[in-house]
């Protein structure tokens, strides 16, 4: 069975960070759901530590559109102010 992927934007920031750590670090939704992390300074340590989770990072910045491939990831968006949860990770 493939997993069904979750992209998270600004993944080394507080909100984007928590949700995918989040994922990652739950035992049932990390069977479920690969994390793909967007940021703009994947150099930085917290990448790093994603990276050791199993989340696949990409370089973009969000202020340059025509170099970042939205159009080919088929994303469906998902965004949240509050934690993250089964219930809305389970609507996707």
């Amino acid at each position: 069975m493939s997993k069904e992927l979750v992209t998270v934007f600004g993944v080394t920031g507080k909100q984007g960070g928590s949700v995918a750590n989040y994922v990652l670090g739950d035992e049932e939704l990390s069977q479920q759901y690969s994390v793909r992390g967007v940021t703009h300074s994947p150099s930085i340590s917290k990448v790093r530590a994603l990276k050791s989770k199993g989340a696949l990072i990409i370089e973009a910045d969000l202020d340059k559109p025509s170099r970042f491939p939205c159009s080919k990831w088929h994303l469906r968006p998902l965004l949240s102010y509050k934690r993250a949860s089964r219930r809305v990770l389970k609507k996707l």
